[in-house]
């Protein structure tokens, strides 16, 4: 099986290819990401985007943390105010929610930065800043895509999150359905994993990959490879 993968002018062909173009060689960035070929496997990184980000922010040469937000999501402070300036608060979480792509580990923390766009605060804005530091330390981290024989589909619900799957809870949160198309695609979809023929089986908190996705943690046990 061949794919062909085109975005404006950027194009990568995949597979024992018949057609007649130049061949430039193997992959090795495509949109931003750095593409590794390993003889099983593929790295993706954007320790080049990162970098531009850390570049923007002026924080290339601040000192690394050790994660990306504090194990207490969200503090407030009574001290707290509207930044007098909110574009660059704007462009920055912009910019991180492109690394969704190879860094799941920031996932949570900037889905819950961009909530606030709209009205950013210093408290957020100095959380914007923490998950520059924990980038700045781990810019070389990614993701291994491996070939898996096995067709088996296999997911990871955290329990905690309200209702018993997060479908369902990702439209309560919303009030507005906006096409009933995708809403009747998603509840298709919602049924046949529920409804279907399956494997329920517990896992603890520590081996479910879900969470990383839904909450704050401490010193993360799900470190990406790099």
């Amino acid at each position: 099986m061949d794919f062909i993968i085109i975005y404006v002018d950027d194009l990568v062909v995949m597979g024992n290819y018949q057609i007649s173009v130049e061949d430039l060689g193997d992959l090795n960035f495509f949109l931003g990401i750095q593409v590794i070929l390993l003889p099983s496997r593929v790295f993706l990184c954007q320790q080049k985007y990162i970098y531009e980000i850390l570049d923007q922010a002026k924080m290339v040469d601040a000192n690394p943390m050790r994660t990306s937000m504090t194990y207490r999501s969200c503090p407030m402070s009574s001290a707290d105010s509207l930044l007098e300036d909110p574009k660059e608060y704007h462009s920055i979480v912009g910019s991180l929610q492109y690394l969704h792509l190879t860094r799941p580990d920031v996932s949570f923390v900037v889905t819950k930065l961009s909530q606030f766009k709209s009205a950013p605060t210093t408290t957020y804005w100095a959380m914007v800043k923490r998950v520059l530091l924990y980038l700045s330390g781990t810019s070389a981290k990614g993701m291994f895509l491996r070939k898996c024989k096995s067709l088996n589909l296999h997911t990871f619900s955290d329990s905690d999150l309200e209702g018993s799957n997060q479908i369902s809870w990702s439209y309560k949160k919303q009030r507005v359905v906006a096409s009933t198309k995708n809403f009747w695609s998603v509840i298709f979809f919602r049924n046949y994993l529920f409804f279907s023929t399956k494997m329920n089986s517990h896992i603890s908190s520590r081996d479910d990959m879900a969470v990383l996705l839904t909450k704050p943690l401490p010193k993360s046990p799900f470190e990406l490879e790099g």
